[in-house]
């Protein structure tokens, strides 16, 4: 490991006490109350976002209350707006037992009509799904609000919401309730729905076309068939209704002849043996009797736009009105919408991942196509929409040109509207406030509380300072379109092939957080965040902000200066779309990790910046001279972000005479000490896990060298020689690491047979193994010779592991499945994974009310015998996870909705406070102790993050370094002008007192980039000139040091 220096100026640093220590002191910090207070018991809460939505698959207008809207979201349930989506509320239409709203629909009397259940995505109990998944219905319901324009005579929108909250009756229509996973029944999954005639039409995934006429449910047949996969249904003002449905050839359309049949149309150019992919239907606003059809392929990429004039005889689609160059996206299977604006001219709005508009520009059948929406812009842009367009809905019947400009989508991320900003310049703008809907896969927590998610949609969400109090807005961070992301393009393959891949996910898919955080004398809060496709990286904020990614404080890509290498890149490219991650950190091992420590002596006690020696309850300054005994103590700054850490000098160490250490010392003397301080990064990509055994050491990147950032592979999928065929064939489904470090429990895929092993890698912490040693090129594959770890297989079971959980004493863990099998527990025990495989026994924890339940997440609690498990209807805990009968009980708090990650803040470490010298002058550091020791946080699809603080730890007594011999002087007053710059800017500052002044130039990483001794200067004001034309962009820190004082500002060069 390449060890870290001291710079010579730079005194090694001391604490009044030690923290992680390895032998008893009386100057240690104990246990106290600290600063963490224990809360009032306020259960589990909502901590938001209430800025950020999850997938929306439908709006609609109310067509007798203008201003009024509903929304339905696939995971958060049904909404309304009072105006126009400024804001919404929740309407629990049925009561609590569904929120996969799929399909809203309004009769002729005002009534509301709700359809429930995803079907255009993988179905959640899929029992390999490592993707974003569609919840299964829970039937049809009618809800009305007394009477047809009930909004009539209220005045504000407060009163609005309260009528209709208060006054809201909502019952399920008889027939449409499936039994709880049955997932084939007919009303499972409900794709879309119509009011026509005064009948309901609704579209079944399984059931086809139904129709209930207020008492009873009937059939539609479509060519005879009255089992297709009906996925869209429209109706024009003569009553014509149109259907696209998959017959088992391929998608089609059918027009009514009846009531209740229904018979194909043609594609006059489709080929004799095309399949068409999903379809999507809209009527002109005008010309009503136009019914156009956007079709995808197989594939999920746009095939074709096609019209049709439904009153001509013998009625079938013209040529394609598009040229093969228009895009719209690869996934329009899950998301695609059509609307049709042919009031002043024919305007066709097709999207998927982006909207295009089609018009007729020199009066060919082919029309011109042009980009309405970029889901690659960046969001502040005013053209950002959100990729995984449903529904594109203009005012309702627009009677002018004027009334339709303002275009409302549903999105994989909420609600959109193109309307007049602020400036009178027409915008796309996010509408979701209070659209409480947002999808998580993984959620981590900062050690000041502070959370992170991984959204599906949202890329990763950052909320600042989440409260008890109610819902908190959130940043959305490491997201392609954040300010200052820059795509990197892979240039050749390993065998020197050309090959471009973009990171372009707006998904997130994983988390981490340290338990580090220093606030002084700049911020440093790191997390590791993870998005599908290799979108991983590291980052410890600018000034305790995410929201610009910069190249100094965010590491991610291959390449130098970056991550990771390109053979790395390459196998995580192909990773699962929720890639595994596992991360590690120890504040109290053992390690093979070591620090250079530089003592400095002088032979004067005045000189501030000689070494502090800690001996019982004195502290001293290292003299010329002075004799070291065995059980001193000096505080050292380790390779993790510079976390303190002691190191006790020893007897053992250095050797004795007479009780004094025979260390012996001229001047400035040198040696390597080991770390306690340990952080392992464990990933899964299509090739196996890999760990990076120093990713929170931020002074080293992957640089193509054995110096750089090592990455190791520990686990190959295919055994000992890859085999590049079976590579997608066998994908790590979820990993973790125990708490010792030692053990890696995995579960592989294996996707040609459904099984699922269980596999445990262990010897991490032995001596023969060294993860940070790799050879040139930075990577090293060798670890997964059998001879490095002990690997074995534990079981192979018919359905996915979902979560491993370990037991604090490494020696016992608990996995968790989330397919449905009543034949077997979805919780099993594993215990004696300290031992040899034949010691291993798995038992089955059986779930209380039904075995069936599939379970996401499961979270023992290190404080107690309590545990969590995330399940499909949400959250259940147990007091003791150890009895023979264990009682799970459900968490009413938490929503109907899956919870898919639950995580714990277990880490408690100290404030601590200590200083650093250059020269005779000192700076202040401060690393933070950890705050909410004990909260628990869930991660639900559907409904957003939830926070439990009721049962906290008490936090630890801080503690402070140093002597008190140096008077900080708060009075040097600094400024930058211009800031940002790019060719010079002025330093302007002001002395209190007369000092000597030395200026510094420090790069984000902590490198001298420039110095200057300006020599002694008066009190008052001065002024110096930096040039930063020679410099890089990135963000600088320019450090005046006085004599009494050490004092920072932050330069912008751009």
């Amino acid at each position: 490991m390449k060890s870290r220096k001291l710079l010579l100026s730079l005194a090694v640093f001391f604490l009044v006490g030690a923290f992680v220590p390895t032998k008893a002191s009386p100057i240690m910090s104990t246990e106290g109350e600290g600063d963490s207070e224990q809360p009032e018991a306020r259960g589990w809460v909502s901590v938001g976002p209430n800025n950020i939505s999850g997938r929306v698959r439908t709006i609609v207008f109310d067509k007798f209350n203008d201003g009024v809207m509903f929304a339905g979201s696939a995971g958060g349930g049904l909404f309304i707006s009072v105006n126009n989506g400024n804001n919404w509320r929740e309407i629990d239409f049925s009561n609590g037992e569904s929120y996969a709203v799929s399909a809203i629909a309004q009769g002729n009397d005002g009534a509301i009509y709700v359809g429930t259940g995803e079907g255009f995505y993988e179905p959640i109990f899929a029992a390999q799904s490592n993707r974003k998944t569609g919840l299964m219905g829970n039937g049809v319901y009618k809800i009305t609000l007394g009477n047809s324009n009930w909004a009539e005579g209220l005045g504000t929108d407060e009163e609005k919401y309260a009528y209709v909250l208060e006054n809201f009756n909502s019952v399920v229509i008889n027939g449409t309730q499936p039994e709880k996973y049955d997932l084939g029944h007919e009303f499972a999954f409900v794709n879309d729905l119509a009011f026509i005639n005064d009948k309901l039409y609704i579209a079944t995934m399984y059931g086809g076309l139904k129709i209930w006429d207020g008492s009873t449910l009937s059939d539609a047949t479509i060519n005879n068939n009255v089992s297709v996969n009906v996925t869209d249904i429209k109706v024009n003002n003569s009553g014509k209704i149109a259907v696209a449905f998959d017959g088992g050839q391929g998608f089609e359309v059918a027009l009514s002849t009846s009531d209740n049949t229904f018979s194909s149309i043609n594609f006059s150019t489709k080929g004799g043996d095309e399949r068409y992919g999903r379809i999507e239907l809209s009527y002109a606003i005008k010309n009503n009797n136009m019914l156009y059809a956007l079709v995808s392929d197989y594939s999920g990429y746009l095939q074709g736009v096609y019209k049709v004039d439904v009153d001509a005889a013998n009625a079938q689609f013209g040529n394609k009105m598009i040229s093969n160059s228009v895009y719209l996206g690869n996934s329009m299977s899950e998301a695609m919408a059509i609307a049709v604006n042919d009031l002043e001219q024919e305007y066709i709005y097709i999207a998927s991942d982006d909207m295009q508009r089609l018009f007729d520009a020199n009066g060919t059948d082919v029309f011109y196509s042009e980009t309405q929406t970029s889901y690659s812009a960046a969001r502040i842009s005013g053209s950002y929409v959100a990729p995984g367009i449903h529904s594109i809905l203009f005012k309702e019947n627009p009677q002018t040109a004027e009334d339709s400009t303002n275009i409302y989508l549903a999105t994989d991320a909420g609600v959109y509207l193109f309307s007049k900003d602020m400036t009178q310049n027409y915008t796309w703008q996010p509408i979701n406030k209070g659209l409480h809907s947002s999808q998580y896969y993984n959620v981590a927590a900062g050690p000041d509380g502070s959370i992170m998610g991984a959204a599906q949609s949202n890329a990763i969400t950052y909320i600042a300072t989440p409260s008890l109090d109610g819902q908190k807005s959130a940043d959305i961070v490491w997201s392609p379109n954040s300010l200052g992301y820059t795509n990197f393009d892979i240039q050749t393959d390993d065998s020197n092939v050309p090959y471009d891949f973009r990171i372009e996910s707006q998904t997130g898919s994983n988390v981490a957080g340290s338990a580090i955080y220093r606030s002084k004398p700049n911020i440093r809060k790191p997390f590791i965040l993870m998005r599908p496709y290799n979108g991983l990286t590291r980052t410890y904020s600018d000034g305790n902000d995410y929201t610009e990614i910069n190249d100094q404080t965010w590491h991610f890509g291959q390449g130098d200066n970056k991550l990771m290498s390109r053979q790395l890149v390459l196998n995580m490219i192909a990773a699962p779309f929720i890639a595994p991650m596992a991360y590690w950190e120890s504040f109290n091992g053992d390690t093979k990790d070591s620090v250079e420590v530089k003592l400095v002596a002088t032979d004067q006690n005045n000189s501030i910046s000689a070494t502090r020696i800690i001996r019982g309850e004195e502290q001293f300054r290292l003299i010329a001279g002075t004799e070291l005994r065995d059980g001193d103590k000096i505080l050292v700054e380790s390779n993790s972000l510079d976390y303190p850490f002691f190191y006790e000098l020893t007897e053992e160490r250095f050797g004795a005479t007479d009780g004094v250490l025979d260390l012996v010392f001229e001047g400035d003397t040198t040696f390597l000490v080991p770390s306690p301080i340990k952080s392992r990064l464990f990933i899964a990509t299509a090739n196996g896990v890999f760990v990076c055994n120093e990713i929170m050491n931020f002074s080293k990147t992957y640089d193509n060298s054995k110096n750089g950032l090592p990455w190791v592979r520990v686990y190959n999928v295919n055994g000992a020689v890859g085999d590049a065929n079976a590579l997608y064939a066998n994908p790590v489904h979820t990993l973790n690491v125990s708490p010792d470090g030692n053990t890696m429990l995995l579960a592989v895929d294996h996707l040609q047979d459904g099984t699922t092993d269980l596999i445990r890698v262990s010897g991490f912490n032995a001596d023969s193994i060294n993860l940070s040693a790799v050879g040139s090129g930075g990577f090293n594959a060798s670890y997964t010779d059998a001879r490095k770890f002990k690997t074995d297989t534990i079981g192979t079971y018919n359905r996915s592991i979902s979560s491993i959980a370990f037991e604090a004493d490494s020696d016992v863990a608990f996995i968790t499945f989330s397919g449905l099998n009543g034949a077997e527990a979805n919780i099993k025990k594993v215990s004696g994974l300290n031992g040899d495989l034949a010691s291993i026994q798995v038992v089955d924890m059986n779930m209380s009310d039904d075995n069936r339940k599939p379970v996401f997440s499961m979270l023992l609690d290190a404080f107690s015998q309590k545990a969590y498990i995330g399940t499909d209807d949400g959250l259940y805990s147990t007091s003791n996870r150890n009895a023979s009968n264990i009682e799970w009980t459900k968490v009413a708090e938490v929503p109907n909705v899956p919870v898919y990650d639950l995580y714990q803040q277990t880490t408690n470490l100290p404030q601590i406070s200590y200083t650093t010298y250059l020269s005779n002058n000192a700076t202040e550091n401060v690393f933070e102790g950890t705050q909410y020791v004990g909260a628990v946080y869930a991660a639900t699809y559907g409904k957003g993050l939830f926070m439990y603080r009721d049962e906290l730890q008490d936090g630890l007594e801080p503690i402070n370094v140093g002597l008190d011999d140096v008077v900080m002087d708060t009075k040097v007053q600094m400024n930058l002008f211009p800031n940002p710059a790019a060719n010079t800017t002025v330093l302007n500052y002001s002395l209190a007192t007369s000092s000597n002044v030395v200026m510094n130039i420090y790069d984000i990483n902590g490198r001298l980039v420039s110095s200057l001794d300006k020599g002694r200067q008066s009190s008052g004001a001065h002024n110096q000139v930096i040039d930063v034309r020679s410099m890089q962009e990135g963000i600088y820190m320019i450090q005046l040091i006085t004599n009494n004082a050490v004092s920072t500002a932050k330069l912008i060069v751009k």
